[in-house]
């Protein structure tokens, strides 16, 4: 199939109910074949898609994802940041909690921080790690989203939980306001 039929297809998927228990297997294996292809207004058009499956779909990607190039794996995440299911997000908090590369860190936390997705429960979940490495990039994360987003969060509460975290993070003045 040339690269322009292969557009062509992945085009047509555009206005289909990708999430629907109905849609076609053999489709759903031709959209993630072409995730890992050399191509990338194929893969880039194949990712797009990917953030509109189902969860096992996703799933399903995300058991695949260690398996891809770096550059591959950076692209997918971006698209992933789009989804709507917890999925994605919780494996990339767990993939942050292991990994050992640094950029790959980095890259992770900008495009989690970026996301319109409410992490901050996610993230307040995982902050009773005894992990100091990972409490470091859970404080990375919260001080790229930024007060303003957790700000309301953090006013509702009768007392912050790991207080002192934030105090970290934001500094002791913004978190005695709050009080």
């Amino acid at each position: 199939m040339t690269s322009e039929a292969i557009l062509k297809r992945l085009q047509s998927y555009h206005s289909a109910d990708l999430d629907s228990p109905d849609f076609p297997e053999t489709d759903i294996l031709f959209i993630l074949g072409c995730i890992d292809v050399p191509d990338l207004e194929i893969r880039t058009m194949a990712m797009s898609l990917v953030a509109d499956f189902s969860e096992p779909v996703i799933e399903n990607v995300l058991t695949l994802f260690p398996s891809f190039k770096k550059s591959i794996q950076k692209q997918l995440i971006m698209h992933l940041m789009t989804s709507s299911l917890m999925l994605p997000y919780q494996f990339l908090f767990n993939y942050l909690m292991t990994l050992n590369d640094e950029h790959m860190v980095n890259f992770i936390i900008t495009c989690l921080s970026q996301t319109q997705f409410e992490l901050f429960p996610m993230i307040l979940g995982r902050l009773d790690s005894d992990d100091m490495r990972y409490i470091s990039r859970l404080k990375q994360l919260l001080r790229a989203i930024g007060f303003n987003r957790i700000e309301l969060y953090l006013k509702i509460m009768p007392q912050i939980p790991f207080e002192q975290y934030f105090r970290d993070v934001f500094g002791g003045d913004k978190i005695d306001q709050l009080k």
